[in-house]
């Protein structure tokens, strides 16, 4: 089961506050194998939502894409610099830009 099976992709825009054709890229590089392009925020999401219901989902995307994410946010931070720290021995540049563009943009 995929995310697109419990939400639509005009109600995963409205959740994630981005564009359509912007969902429709990360889903594109998510099913073809290509994790880099795509934010970790969004990452997890496609990745959880085999496992979870449209409520969570929605919860999650409140959680990490609504007007009070700036703890979650801080949560992530700290995945993302474990993640680098652990599993890399040198810096992923693409991964470090699209996480970057999610707290800032």
């Amino acid at each position: 089961m995929f995310i697109t099976d419990q939400v639509t992709i005009t109600e995963l825009s409205r959740l994630t506050k981005r564009s359509r054709p912007t969902i429709y890229k990360y889903i594109n590089d998510y099913l073809s194998g290509n994790y880099d392009d795509i934010p970790f925020s969004f990452l997890k999401l496609f990745q959880m939502s085999s496992n979870c219901s449209k409520s969570d989902i929605e919860h999650y995307c409140h959680k990490n894409y609504g007007n009070n994410s700036a703890h979650a946010i801080n949560a992530e931070t700290q995945e993302v610099i474990d993640l680098i720290i652990k599993s890399q021995s040198q810096i992923d540049i693409k991964r470090i830009k699209s996480f970057i563009l999610i707290i800032f943009f």
